[in-house]
């Protein structure tokens, strides 16, 4: 009886939040937020149609410079790329990070580099097959990496992508030398300012090779050019340091 009171409970909570019957095998949980400051402050997990709905998440530069996120469930057709507004401002607020996903529950958890004080500000996620003492490889979603690694005082997060001719393209996530990663972010960072306005066009095309980093803990979750376009953006509004590679919100 027990089993059958909770399956009764848990269809009458997917009925008061969706206002209709959502097979169990479409169920989505997601993680849910308003103007959150970090994961901690984004606990609830929400019903989602994944027939119709994905998890996203965004990051917010407000009026006042403050980095804020808000999660949930959203419209597929509004997780589109070519729907979504990144980079541009309204009066009050700026959009510089819209990201979705729908491969397990809670997967929008680390979008958008949202951080949770969980993860210690030393730490890295870690997924590297040329890599020593890694227990996972690279991997082909970035939601697949789990890892966490502690770096020394001179490294900080990298991300990467892994290209090889034939085969699927591939992530690497794990420390880097800051000052290695000093020159990698300037030049990504130059090019990205080149290419504003120009995506697409010659010269502004996908590149397969991709390097990202970041000094706050666990910031390098991402696929790599999502994660440079969104440190880009809070380096346009003076969030993201150059000397430092962290964001001012990280303190």
């Amino acid at each position: 009886m027990h089993w059958q009171a909770t399956a009764l409970i848990s269809l009458i909570t997917v009925l008061s939040v969706a206002g209709q019957i959502i097979p169990y095998q479409n169920i989505i949980r997601c993680r849910a937020c308003n103007n959150a400051v970090t994961l901690d402050d984004c606990s609830t997990l929400t019903v989602c149609d994944n027939r119709t709905e994905m998890c996203y998440m965004e990051e917010i530069i407000t009026a006042s410079f403050t980095i804020l996120y808000r999660g949930g469930c959203r419209a597929r057709q509004h997780c589109n790329p070519s729907t979504q507004s990144i980079g541009r401002r309204n009066s009050l607020e700026l959009t510089s990070c819209s990201e979705c996903c729908s491969l397990n529950n809670d997967c929008n958890h680390r979008l958008c580099g949202i951080r949770s004080s969980l993860v210690n500000v030393s730490q890295c996620y870690h997924c590297d097959s040329s890599a020593a003492g890694s227990t996972q490889s690279d991997v082909m979603n970035p939601e697949d990496c789990v890892t966490l690694t502690t770096c020394d005082a001179n490294e900080v997060c990298q991300a990467e992508t892994h290209y090889r001719p034939g085969l699927s393209l591939t992530f690497r996530y794990g420390c880097q030398n800051i000052n290695m990663c000093k020159l990698l972010m300037k030049r990504a960072f130059e090019h990205l300012q080149e290419c504003d306005g120009r995506e697409g066009t010659e010269g502004c095309q996908f590149q397969s090779t991709c390097y990202a980093c970041c000094a706050d803990g666990g910031c390098n979750y991402s696929d790599c050019s999502s994660l440079q376009k969104r440190l880009y953006q809070l380096y346009k509004n003076q969030l993201f340091s150059l000397d430092t590679l962290s964001t001012r919100s990280s303190g």
